[in-house]
């Protein structure tokens, strides 16, 4: 939920505040007594940072002044570095930015660079400016390898696995935590330890693999208690209770860890922990649909002092006090608290609470009567909903990816472990050779024609060991070209599943929501309004059927089921029907079609699939040329090879991505000029087509002016 990064981020910096501690140590009574008086202000803020941020606030201030006064630059960095995490606290994060940045020019050594340089990525992180996240925890890396701060090292990579977490690229976030905690073994710091396994914890959560991510959680615990961190205590609680409410809708026990976090949080953090507990309570509450309980305990945060600091769990409480008093028919209430928190999570792109919003304004404006307004909030949230649903795509592929690495790296590991098995028994082959040959040595006094026919025996091992290392080398270049296989497999698949997960699903979603509305609403719609939903049923219902057939058609060209059933026909009258097929599309946009094709044109090919191929073609240039454009087509023989050409003068394709037009693995989508939605598959099945038909399809493009797809069809005999 959201509020948990942050109470998360505000513990990590624990790490780095006892790791500047740990490396700063101060000999107060060699100083003067400015310099004397600066320090100790600046221990009692360390002190207080937590507890009381006003007085913390006045500490750094008076040390500032007389660091300033005397020129003490180490006093100037420390108020410096001290001011940034007392901002971080106060989610004041510009501030923060700008105090972190005048400590690095004040930092005398190399590690409080590292340490400076680090606090500045956190920040960045929290602020969700991944790019200036990644650029600063980079350098940290870098620099703390060139100067040996070990430490350092490996809180980076750790922070920096969990700006990939945040980004769901999950194998590249596991690959610094597993070297993070590969270092951890060279130096003791149970903090970060603990840390890493919360994260390992929350890794496995994200990809739904709950019993792993409990095991790292209770890891995490162990360490924690076994340490006296009694502060971390309470948001691994709050943790494991998100995860049983998240992965298996075990409410009891998710309510039960979220209580134990507030019981064991310390007095310095009791307020933030019981803020985001009150709130997952709530949550619990309203998914067991006990909605009294659930608004007692977001009527707690709501009345938080502390609710202001969180912007993004305001925003979420806003929406579900509004849900709230939509389901007990308060109109007033409803939409206030819903207006104010659609407003908050558009301005922060929370976008789930911004669906939930939406879906709930649209109900209420349905209920007082006012179906305009209602279709304006339901067409927004149709929009948003395609774009968490492409998340969420994203999210499970990120999540295959993730499984798949762990995967390999098994198969890795068993193939190191069978090669290192191999070359112990190479090992213990070469081994006995050697004694054996010293056994022969010694014999050879004795008997000399015995020795030779040792010799002959061990040249027929050496000869078999040479077809066994000839047979190893075949069998991992058989393995490297099955690997190259999967890969490929791979990316139909991902493919596949991407379409299924986005493109069919979505039109569905719509369907069901417009269903709802009319079951829900059908003795207070007017008719006008029943038939322009009918309608606008019937058109998705028509676009939904026919990426279907699509699809279909695609997967049986994957499995080989259509066939090659070449015939003698005419080009002329297979094109004319396809015009007719498609003529109300062209009057729609008002477009003109001119067809450039010989009467007397016939060629020995597959007729049905060069309808399919040249229909597909057509469809695509009428979709992404402008109202009143026009289209071409045109067909000649030339040295018995058919060319049939489609000319537009659309909006064309940016020249990055021609080569990769009719690859399954691209990316590249966009609406046509009216708004039409593409998946992609015209394009994929008719070079499907034309592969099966023996024909080359190409294409020529100018971005802003149009395109030209050629179908070469050579003779068949």
């Amino acid at each position: 939920m959201p509020g948990l990064k942050r109470l998360f981020l505000i513990l990590v910096l624990l790490i780095t505040i006892q790791i500047n501690s740990n490396g700063d140590t101060n000999n107060i009574g060699s100083y003067e007594s400015d310099t004397a008086h600066a320090n100790r202000c600046l221990d009692k803020a360390s002190d207080l940072l937590f507890v009381n941020t006003d007085s913390a606030h006045k500490y750094i201030d008076t040390a500032f002044i007389i660091s300033q006064r005397i020129n003490y630059e180490k006093g100037i960095y420390k108020s410096y570095n001290l001011r940034g995490y007392l901002f971080f606290v106060t989610n004041e994060l510009h501030k923060a930015l700008v105090q972190y940045k005048n400590a690095l020019k004040y930092a005398q050594s190399n590690r409080k660079k590292a340490i400076v340089m680090s606090n500045i990525g956190l920040v960045y992180s929290n602020l969700f400016m991944t790019d200036s996240c990644e650029h600063y925890l980079f350098r940290t890396i870098k620099f703390s390898s060139e100067n040996n701060i070990i430490d350092m090292h490996a809180k980076a990579m750790f922070d920096l696995s969990n700006l990939y977490i945040e980004q769901g690229n999950y194998v590249d976030a596991v690959k610094y935590l597993l070297k993070t905690r590969d270092e951890l073994k060279n130096f003791d710091n149970p903090q970060l330890l603990m840390y890493v396994y919360s994260l390992f914890g929350l890794l496995y959560s994200n990809i739904g693999m709950f019993s792993e991510s409990l095991l790292n959680y209770n890891n995490a615990m162990d360490i924690a208690i076994n340490n006296d961190m009694e502060y971390s205590i309470a948001g691994i609680y709050i943790n494991i209770g998100q995860l049983y409410f998240d992965q298996k809708q075990e409410y009891d026990s998710a309510k039960y860890y979220f209580h134990k976090a507030i019981s064991s949080a310390v007095p310095s953090y009791k307020n933030v922990v019981e803020l985001n507990a009150n709130i997952n309570i709530g949550n619990i509450y309203y998914a067991k649909q006990q909605f009294d309980s659930a608004y007692l305990y977001y009527q707690k945060a709501y009345n938080d002092t502390l609710i202001d600091r969180y912007p993004g769990s305001k925003a979420a409480l806003l929406v579900n006090l509004g849900s709230y008093y939509l389901e007990k028919k308060n109109i007033e209430k409803a939409r206030y608290f819903l207006n104010k928190g659609y407003l908050m999570t558009d301005t922060l792109n929370q976008l789930l609470y911004k669906i939930t919003a939406l879906t709930s304004l649209s109900r209420l404006d349905s209920m007082v009567g006012d179906y305009k307004q209602s279709r304006e909030y339901y067409v927004e949230y149709h929009i948003l909903s395609d774009s968490l649903q492409s998340d969420e795509a994203q999210q499970k592929i990120a999540a295959l990816e993730f499984e798949q690495y762990i995967e390999r790296e098994k198969y890795n590991n068993q193939l190191l472990t069978k090669e290192n098995k191999t070359k112990s028994i190479m090992i213990w082959i070469t081994v006995g050779t050697v004694l054996i040959l010293l056994i022969f040595i010694t014999i050879l006094y004795l008997n000399r024609t015995r020795i030779k026919n040792l010799l002959e025996q061990l040249s027929h091992k050496h000869q078999d060991l040479q077809v066994l290392n000839e047979e190893l080398i075949v069998t991992n270049e058989t393995l490297i070209a099955h690997q190259e296989q999967l890969r490929e497999l791979n990316i139909s698949k991902d493919k596949f599943f991407s379409i299924l997960g986005h493109d069919l699903k979505s039109p569905f979603n719509g369907l069901l929501g417009i269903l709802s509305l009319l079951t829900e609403d059908w003795d207070i719609i007017n008719d006008i309004e029943k038939r322009k939903i009918l309608q606008s049923l019937f058109t998705s219902s028509k676009k939904t059927y026919t990426l279907l057939e699509d699809m279909l058609r695609w997967a049986k060209t994957q499995q080989g089921l259509i066939k090659y059933n070449p015939e003698i026909f005419h080009i002329y009258p297979n094109i004319i029907e396809i015009e007719n097929l498609l003529k109300a599309q062209l009057d729609s946009k008002e477009q003109k079609l001119a067809i450039k094709v010989s009467t007397d044109i016939e060629f020995k090919s597959d007729s049905r699939l060069f309808m399919h191929i040249i229909q597909n073609l057509l469809n695509n240039a009428i979709k992404f040329t402008p109202v009143g454009g026009n289209i071409t087509i045109s067909a000649e023989v030339n040295k018995n090879i058919l060319e049939v050409s489609i000319i537009d003068n659309g909006i064309g394709i940016p020249e990055e991505e021609i080569s990769k037009i009719f690859d399954i693995d691209s990316n590249f989508k966009r609406a046509g000029t009216k708004g039409e939605i593409s998946s992609g598959m015209g394009l994929l099945l008719s070079n499907e087509y034309a592969r099966i038909i023996n024909a080359k399809l190409s294409v020529t493009s100018i971005e802003g002016k149009g395109s030209t797809f050629k179908l070469l069809i050579p003779p068949t005999f």
